[in-house]
């Protein structure tokens, strides 16, 4: 199965992301694209002597990010999204994903997804930990 995993752009949803796609791969699913790289690159164009951040560089990293995210969104089976307050542009990989025919498991809080969490196709889990039998019953569906 192909995994798109959606969280907060920021270390502790990179760190949660990671784990969400170390146990999809260690179930043998394919991570459709691993955005938390464009993390560790965001990181990278801060100047370590001034600390500012190289605005034009980011602009690109963004616009990149932006065609890879909406791919990996798209061309997945099933979206995984790790909800957060104030959340916005993982509800647009929902949207994409739902769009595409996809599934989507939300970790946690499924009203993060508003009224979409009523759709078919949309499920919920509590925490992390119930994901290896979640992907155990959806290769048997």
């Amino acid at each position: 199965m192909k995994v798109y995993v959606a969280s907060r752009f920021t270390l502790a949803g990179v760190f949660a992301t990671r784990e969400v796609q170390r146990l999809c791969r260690d179930a043998g699913h394919t991570i459709t694209f691993d955005w938390t790289g464009h993390f560790d690159a965001a990181l990278r164009l801060v100047d370590s002597a001034s600390g500012l951040l190289d605005a034009g560089a980011l602009s690109a990293l963004e616009a990149k990010g932006a065609l890879e995210d909406f791919k990996g969104a798209s061309d997945a089976d099933v979206l995984i999204l790790i909800p957060y307050e104030g959340i916005k542009g993982a509800l647009v990989e929902v949207g994409i994903a739902l769009g595409s025919s996809a599934s989507v498991l939300v970790i946690g809080d499924d009203k993060a997804v508003g009224l979409f969490r009523h759709l078919p196709g949309v499920e919920q889990i509590d925490d992390v930990s119930e994901l290896p039998a979640w992907l155990a019953g959806m290769e048997g569906a």
